[in-house]
């Protein structure tokens, strides 16, 4: 299911803002947790190096409209930075949607954790902008990191 938008028809601020970020993208329906775990599958074998182990607990239920390859970018370079920096680690990777947007957790759970902060996104944030997001990480001491991307669903704001 593709969806083509209209600017023209829309007069709210956040959605003009959103157009104008996503005139040039091409947007598919896309199934967050096949994505993932398409993903995941491509990064295990560094995650298993690293005695890790990355669980993929997102619900089938949950689509996106936004640019597939662009999503899949920002996300394998995120996991792939979490991946590098930890050993020994559960990686847990969750979505939940609220209206127009869908937040997508990873959470770090080890107890060896190296602290991440949000200088080691900085290449990130702008491919997160790109698909409508950012991306924000909540430390919690030496047993967790969460780090959290919204995404925009294009479909909900047209």
């Amino acid at each position: 299911m593709n969806h083509i938008y209209n600017n023209e028809k829309n007069d709210t601020m956040e959605t003009q803002f959103l157009f104008s970020q996503f005139q040039n993208g091409r947007y598919e329906d896309v199934q967050l947790r096949q994505l993932v775990g398409k993903l995941i599958k491509g990064i295990q074998p560094a995650a298993s190096r690293q005695n890790s182990l990355i669980v993929n607990d997102i619900s089938p239920a949950i689509y996106v409209t936004t640019d597939a390859n662009l999503l899949a970018t920002v996300i394998n370079n995120l996991l792939a930075v979490i991946v590098t920096r930890n050993h020994s680690s559960c990686i847990r990777v969750t979505a939940k949607p609220f209206s127009n947007t869908v937040c997508l957790h990873i959470k770090d759970q080890n107890k060896h954790l190296k602290e991440t902060s949000i200088n080691d996104l900085d290449e990130l944030q702008p491919l997160a902008a790109k698909v409508g997001g950012c991306i924000t990480i909540c430390n919690q001491g030496q047993q967790s990191s969460t780090f959290a991307m919204s995404i925009a669903d294009l479909a909900a704001v047209a």
